[in-house]
């Protein structure tokens, strides 16, 4: 009775958690990735046409794949423009509320199998500090509101997960089937994830190395893998239309845009102006240790440090999942480095890792609470579990509440005081939404308004349709007010911080401590 009504309650919170970020979806601003809708818009009348449909979404349809946009998966593009034209979408701000909206659920799906997932590893009561690891990463948790792709993706990998280890763990035909479609769907949303099915393949292997002997098993195996690969292609091929026509060469061109990505822009890192193309090869790590909570990164240590330890190997079937998630996190990290991938806007084309990472400071955490209960408070475990699971829990969710809906720019102390004077901030151009939204608040009539970059336009679609016709966007020379997100341009936030022209009158901006991740100024 007592493990019903705990199951109740956890299902309750799930429910309540979901509905409170149905909720909360329309609050955040449009990243430079909504225009990826355009794409899903072109995909979706190529396959209206290749099965006969007549009256296409639109005219260009014949001319597919366009560009580079088209090399990324469309499994949510394509639904979003169904529900789209299901519920006889209009008007662009209910349109990018919906985007918003499902790209949150399926946000909350991983989450959910990732708590399945963490609870048939460690139980339930080390489940439900995991998934608070997992699902309230403060810089996560809001790009899982607005993320078309790496959230997306992020998504996939973790329900990816559940089968890969279930197939692991029974070795049944059904488990190696959905593992197969899962990452077939995962590839299709980014080619880099053909690592995943070759990691499958080699756990698989090495797990069974010992029986290898036994005719019978090893027959079955060979069916099972041999299930995975023929699921996984089916599913590469009908998930991602462009293998349609020439699966071959479409793949490899597929390939070729997504090893190094044709974005040719400079980043703000660790002081400097860099060149996106000529990043040092500590990009990624700096980036993630910097912007998530410390207790965070102390758990994946511990959990990091126990992989080493000669008391656990591969063969114990509790730390299998270690030694996979350690993989899952290393091998992409290295191929980008010998590939010389591009990269740019901190971590988030890596956020499929964090599945990984999450699992391995899960490890951690039991490893930790464990060994305090055991050795330093053995007759105070409860007391001790409950200031411990606060200590985890209360840092970043007063982050999360703190900065909302500003999340995605969360940084720790190892940034330092003012992580803009380092570190690009609100990439996304998300806070545009909000800095609108305060200047028509604030001023009458029409304004003469420039921006500093696309979003800044572009989240006018996020906007009341009479308010927005008040908002002219008009180049710097002609306009009252100037409003920028400082992307990339260090000396102008320099500028800023100092009062210069053409940020010597402030009108407003949106700060958490000495980082300005919004501007507004006033010019004539």
């Amino acid at each position: 009775m007592r493990l019903k009504k705990n199951q109740i309650l956890v299902n309750l919170t799930f429910l309540i958690l979901f509905l409170i970020g149905l909720n909360i979806s329309g609050g955040f601003g449009l990243s430079w990735d909504s225009m990826q809708r355009s794409s899903g818009i072109r995909t979706a009348g190529y396959i209206l046409t290749k099965i006969g449909i007549t009256n296409p979404l639109q005219n260009d349809y014949k001319i597919y794949p366009r560009d580079h946009n088209d090399a990324y998966g469309v499994i949510f593009d394509l639904t979003s423009i169904s529900f789209e034209k299901l519920f006889n979408l209009k008007g662009k701000k209910e349109i990018y509320t919906m985007r918003h909206r499902l790209n949150f659920t399926i946000y909350f799906l991983g989450c959910l199998f990732y708590f399945f997932l963490s609870k048939r590893i460690f139980g339930l009561k080390v489940a439900l500090v995991s998934i608070f690891l997992y699902a309230f990463h403060p810089r996560l948790l809001a790009h899982g509101f607005f993320n078309p792709k790496d959230s997306i993706l992020q998504a996939f990998v973790i329900i990816s997960l559940y089968p890969i280890y279930l197939a692991i763990e029974q070795n049944k035909s059904k488990w190696f089937i959905l593992s197969g479609i899962m990452m077939g769907i995962c590839t299709s949303t980014r080619i880099m994830m053909l690592y995943l099915p070759f990691l499958f393949f080699l756990a698989i292997f090495s797990i069974n190395i010992k029986n290898m002997f036994n005719k019978n098993l090893n027959i079955k195996l060979l069916k099972n893998c041999g299930l995975t690969l023929s699921f996984f292609i089916i599913s590469l091929f009908f998930s991602w239309p462009i293998l349609w026509e020439d699966p071959v060469t479409s793949f490899i061109w597929a390939f070729n845009i997504m090893k190094n990505f044709p974005w040719g822009g400079d980043v703000l890192f660790m002081g400097e102006i860099i060149s996106s193309n000529n990043l040092p090869w500590f990009y990624i790590p700096v980036w993630y240790f910097i912007t998530t909570p410390l207790i965070f990164l102390l758990l994946f240590i511990i959990g990091m440090i126990i992989s080493l330890s000669p008391l656990i190997n591969n063969s114990q079937k509790k730390y299998r999942m270690l030694y996979f998630s350690i993989s899952g996190i290393f091998i992409p990290l290295i191929s980008v480095i010998v590939l010389k991938s591009n990269l740019y806007d901190g971590w988030r084309h890596f956020y499929f890792i964090y599945p990984f990472i999450a699992l391995v400071a899960t490890y951690g955490y039991d490893y930790l609470s464990g060994y305090i209960k055991k050795n330093k408070f053995p007759r105070s475990k409860f007391f001790v579990s409950f200031i411990f699971i606060i200590s985890i829990i209360s840092p970043s969710l007063v982050s999360i509440i703190k900065m909302h809906p500003h999340q995605n720019t969360y940084f720790n102390f190892l940034a330092g005081s003012d992580p803009l004077l380092k570190y690009e901030g609100d990439y996304w151009g998300v806070s545009y939404k909000q800095g609108i939204e305060k200047l028509l608040a604030l001023k009458n009539g029409d304004i003469l308004l420039a921006v500093g970059n696309f979003p800044g336009k572009n989240n006018l679609q996020m906007i009341d349709e009479t308010e927005r016709k008040r908002i002219k966007i008009v180049d710097l020379e002609n306009a009252d007010y100037f409003m920028t997100n400082f992307r990339s341009d260090l000396s102008n936030y320099i500028k800023s911080n100092n009062s210069l022209y053409p940020f010597n009158n402030e009108l407003f901006s949106i700060k958490y401590g000495e980082m300005k991740i919004l501007g507004v100024y006033e010019i004539n």
